[in-house]
């Protein structure tokens, strides 16, 4: 199947992909909380950001969790991460032609992870004791909010973050 641009439903940026997106956004921003695992590439999903993005905007909770395994380590951004973030340097072409299409910026992502990332991560040990595991687990759920929209910013200011979502289309 093809969309009127041409692009097929299982190409990156295509129909199927945009829905998927969508309503993974639209999931999140009716969401309380969204736990964020930071895994070594989900700064490089175009999804996970839109995601990202769609949540502080939301006024979502986002607790970000750093898996604790080998070989997944997430590096945290530094100032020259989000200068060449802002460049498109960590994702491809379909990642921002998709970014593109659905109206969120590279500075709406920017703004967005910044905000994030001003919270110190809950640890979690997945290949640990079963003790360990649920001593993190109980520790991240305390971070969980019913009802309280919002609570992951500092001054309940977003004064680079507007309230948008990523575009509907039908």
């Amino acid at each position: 199947v093809v969309d009127e641009d041409g692009a097929g439903e299982d190409a990156p940026g295509g129909s199927e992909e945009i829905c998927r997106v969508l309503y993974g956004s639209y999931r999140v921003a009716g969401s309380h909380n969204l736990v964020l695992l930071l895994s070594r590439d989900i700064l490089t999903r175009p999804w996970c950001l839109v995601e990202i993005v769609t949540a502080v905007e939301a006024g979502v909770r986002v607790i970000p969790v750093e898996v604790c395994k080998r070989g997944s380590e997430f590096t945290w951004p530094t100032p020259s991460f989000f200068r060449d973030f802002r460049k498109g340097a960590y994702l491809g072409t379909s990642a921002l032609e998709l970014l593109y299409k659905l109206e969120v910026s590279l500075d709406r992502i920017e703004a967005a992870l910044k905000i994030v990332f001003k919270q110190i991560a809950v640890p979690y040990s997945p290949h640990r004791q079963e003790l360990i595991r649920e001593a993190e687990l109980k520790v991240l759920l305390r971070h969980c909010r019913v009802g309280r929209r919002g609570a992951f910013v500092a001054d309940s200011t977003t004064s680079h973050v507007t309230s948008r979502s990523p575009k509907m289309t039908s």
